[in-house]
């Protein structure tokens, strides 16, 4: 599995650079923040499916409109952008509710384990009554322990 120590920044602005650099950036960085945004989104009311569609719809818009082209690492948490982003996002929805969705799945080359992110929060929901940005906080920093712990295996391995 790839390194996964925290966002780098550089990271970040090779998903919104050249054409060859973003499509693995922007795999890395869903790949590591699609579980807690999706919890996110799940702590907001939506039904699994409802926050599996708005997650990747989110990640969908990310590579479609090249959000990341515009970000400037000035002192900002790139984990706090995409939450307000998130959060912009969920209340355009929340406006074009009756408007018709478009399926932004073919546009994307990797696949979402809709399955897995919900157990986790089923899992997490019973647990306790964290805020869905608590949760959020939690669910990155718990993905950030299991990249560094599934990387120490591998290495410990060589």
């Amino acid at each position: 599995m790839s390194e996964f120590l925290t966002t780098r920044w550089s990271l970040v602005l090779a998903a919104g650079g050249t054409a060859e650099t973003r499509e693995m950036a922007l795999a890395r960085l869903c790949e590591a923040y699609w579980q807690p945004l999706y919890e996110y989104v799940r702590r907001h009311g939506h039904d699994a499916t409802a926050a599996g569609d708005l997650t990747q719809d989110f990640f969908a818009q990310l590579l479609e409109k090249n959000w990341l082209s515009r970000i400037e690492p000035k002192g900002a948490r790139f984990r706090s952008y995409l939450l307000q982003s998130m959060q912009w996002l969920m209340a355009d929805e929340k406006r074009r509710q009756g408007a018709q969705k478009r399926d932004y799945r073919r546009t994307l080359n990797w696949q979402l384990d809709r399955e897995y992110a919900e157990g986790q929060y089923l899992g997490e929901l019973m647990a306790d009554e964290a805020t869905p940005e608590q949760a959020y906080d939690r669910q990155w920093a718990l993905t950030l322990l299991d990249r560094a712990m599934t990387r120490l295996r591998v290495e410990t391995r060589r």
